[in-house]
């Protein structure tokens, strides 16, 4: 998960808030403070999905709307720390077809990249 400033400051404000400290923080999301202090600093750029999925509930609250309904359709928000692998269909499809269609991306990736996406379609 790439951590953009709205993820940053989202963590911050939850940090600010008095609710949890960077230790407690890290502790949720299964990595040492100072990977946390890296995330707030942007010395380190992305953290796991596993991570993302364990502190978004608690960062939720601190980010714009439209990124919470984007991440609302990937992570599974009544299990927290669990990533939602029923993936609708329809976004999977759309996917599919952007990147079978993009000529920058060379034959053999856009057939691993099909085949993992169609691994988490919905039945």
């Amino acid at each position: 998960m790439k951590i953009d400033n709205e993820i940053k400051m989202a963590i911050n404000e939850l940090i600010k808030s008095g609710k949890i400290t960077k230790s407690q923080l890290a502790k949720k999301a299964g990595c040492a403070p100072s990977s946390v202090e890296q995330w707030l600093n942007g010395r380190t750029k992305s953290m796991s999905d596993d991570k993302f999925s364990r502190i978004y509930p608690m960062i939720k609250t601190y980010l714009p709307n439209d990124k919470v309904s984007f991440f609302d359709s990937i992570v599974d928000s009544n299990v927290e720390g669990s990533f939602n692998t029923n993936i609708n269909s329809g976004i999977i499809d759309k996917v599919q077809s952007e990147v079978m269609a993009c000529d920058d991306i060379p034959d053999p990736i856009k057939v691993i990249v099909y085949n993992l996406l169609q691994k988490h379609k919905t039945k």
